[in-house]
C-alpha cells in the first residue's frame, strides 16, 4: 500500500528546503563562492538560477486569478544562505497545462503550439544569446501529462530525461523535481500507481 500523499503546499516546502541544501551544499565545495579572497564584492559572485517547468512553477492561484511562484521564497532563502558572499538572481519560466505532450496555456486560458521540451530549449538558447549562464536548473514538470493528458510515466520520462539532458550540456546542475500526488490524479489510478 502506498502511503498517504503529501499536502502540495507542504510538499513544496519540504522541495524548497532541498533545494537550499543542495545549491549551499554545491556552493560549499566552491571557491568562487566561499572564499571571500575570490569574491571582493558579491556582485562578482552571482549565479543564476532557472526555475522551468508548468503551473506549479509559474505558481499559478487561479481563484485569486493570479501568480505566486515558489522561487520568490527560493530567491529569499538564498539570499540569506549566502548573504554578503554571493547574488543568486532566480529566474521564472512556466505555463499553465505544460507538459511533456500538454500544450502550454496562457494566463488568458489562450494554448499555445509549444510543449516542454521546445519550451526548455527556447529558454537556454535565449539566456545563453544573453550571455547569462545558468549554475542550477530546477525542472519541475509532468503532473499534467498524468492527469489531462492521461499519459504513463514511460511515455513521459524519456522526454523528461531529455530536458535534464540539455541543461546539464550547459554546465549547469540539474534539479529534478518529479510529479507528487494531487487532487487531478487519484491515488488508485494507472498514471497515480506508474508515477
Amino acid at each position: 500500500m502506498l502511503p498517504a500523499p503529501l499536502k502540495p503546499s507542504f510538499a513544496l516546502s519540504i522541495a524548497l528546503q532541498l533545494i537550499v541544501l543542495v545549491v549551499v551544499g554545491n556552493a560549499a565545495n566552491s571557491r568562487q563562492l566561499t572564499d571571500s579572497l575570490a569574491c571582493p564584492q558579491p556582485s562578482q559572485c552571482k549565479f543564476n538560477v532557472l526555475a522551468i517547468g508548468d503551473s506549479l512553477t509559474r505558481g499559478a492561484v487561479p481563484s485569486k486569478n493570479t501568480a505566486h511562484p515558489y522561487t520568490i521564497k527560493l530567491a529569499e532563502l538564498l539570499r540569506q544562505k549566502f548573504s554578503n558572499r554571493a547574488v543568486p538572481e532566480v529566474t521564472t519560466a512556466g505555463y499553465d497545462y505544460l507538459g511533456v505532450f500538454q500544450k502550454a496555456r496562457t494566463a488568458d486560458g489562450t494554448i499555445l503550439d509549444l510543449t516542454f521540451v521546445p519550451f526548455v530549449k527556447q529558454q537556454l538558447q535565449q539566456a545563453a544569446s544573453q550571455g547569462t549562464q545558468y549554475q542550477w536548473v530546477i525542472i519541475f514538470a509532468g503532473i499534467n501529462d498524468l492527469g489531462a493528458g492521461n499519459r504513463t510515466a514511460a511515455a513521459i520520462m524519456p522526454k523528461l530525461i531529455e530536458t535534464y539532458k540539455m541543461a546539464l550540456g550547459t554546465g549547469a546542475n540539474v534539479i529534478a523535481v518529479l510529479p507528487w500526488p494531487n487532487k487531478f490524479v487519484t491515488r488508485n489510478s494507472k498514471n497515480e500507481q506508474e508515477r
